[in-house]
């Protein structure tokens, strides 16, 4: 984070600064929202996807 010296111990975010922090593998969720209702998700999973179902629509 750019200019960030110190975390306040109260401060209820979890603040990754100054280097990076390694996780697990997991899904993520991506939210865009745009001027005029033009909004998207997008969820990227790693690995296999046998076993998932696909969702109706």
């Amino acid at each position: 984070m750019a200019d960030h010296d110190h975390t306040d111990d109260a401060c209820p975010v979890d603040v990754v600064a100054g280097r990076p922090r390694r996780v697990g593998r997991a899904p993520v969720l991506s939210n865009s929202f745009g001027f005029g209702s033009l909004n998207a998700c997008l969820v990227i999973a790693p690995g296999d996807l046998e076993g998932l179902v696909p969702l109706a629509g």
